[in-house]
């Protein structure tokens, strides 16, 4: 995720048009797209994994799943 964060934040400057590639390098905050991208990427750097396994129990099935998540910082 490291590597692509930058690369998310270049397609996202340049499908917003040439307009946004002058203020590509000001403040963050301006660009809210910008600004969940970059939330969404720091939040991919803490999962570590998923499993699951779903089994027939008398007349209904059953799902148990675990989501790993560790904190980065």
């Amino acid at each position: 995720m490291t590597a692509a964060e930058p690369w998310v934040e270049y397609a996202i400057v340049m499908s917003q048009g040439d307009d946004a590639l002058e203020g590509a390098d000001d403040d963050l905050r301006a660009d809210p797209t910008r600004v969940q991208a970059r939330f969404v990427t720091r939040l991919l750097k803490c999962f570590r994994g998923y499993s699951s396994v779903t089994y027939a129990e008398n007349d209904a099935m059953v799902t148990h799943y675990e989501a790993r998540f560790q904190d980065v910082e």
